[in-house]
């Protein structure tokens, strides 16, 4: 019997080693699988990172635009405040004509262009004060239109 025992011993310590291989194997093949579902992980996090990024800059870009847009709309609505269109033309004559006689100056239409727009060429006669004067009459009535 003694020899027996020994031999039992012996077997279940050979059983242990090959144990212990096989679970680092297992361990080693795990952790090779999860290095590389880590490093597919960070190519989709750098890809994505990098569509945010465009997206930030595109929105950023549209921002800008949109009050780019906004100020070249309130410009455009100033801008076609200075012009008079045909129909008004009749009005806007005589309103200079008041305006003229208001300063206390001379004013005379040397030509009105009818188009889509109207252009009017006139000359003025008076002194430095009433044509100065003149001038901010016609600023202040084109500032109410």
């Amino acid at each position: 019997m003694l020899i027996y025992k020994p031999m039992l011993q012996n077997k279940s310590k050979n059983y242990f080693p090959i144990l212990i291989i096989t679970a680092d194997i297992v361990l080693v093949i795990f952790l090779g699988w999860l290095v590389i579902q880590v490093n597919s992980l960070s190519g989709q996090n750098a890809l994505i990172k990098s569509q945010l990024d465009d997206l930030t800059a595109q929105k950023s870009q549209l921002s800008t635009n949109r009050t780019e847009s906004g100020r070249l709309a309130d410009s455009l609505q100033i801008l076609n405040g200075y012009f008079v269109s045909s129909e008004e033309k009749v009005l806007l004559i005589d309103n200079l004509e008041k305006l003229a006689n208001q300063a206390g100056i001379t004013y005379t239409l040397n030509n009105a262009i009818d188009g889509e727009r109207i252009a009017l060429d006139m000359s003025v006669k008076g002194t430095f004060r009433n044509i100065y004067y003149f001038i901010k009459l016609i600023k202040d009535f084109f500032s109410f239109i």
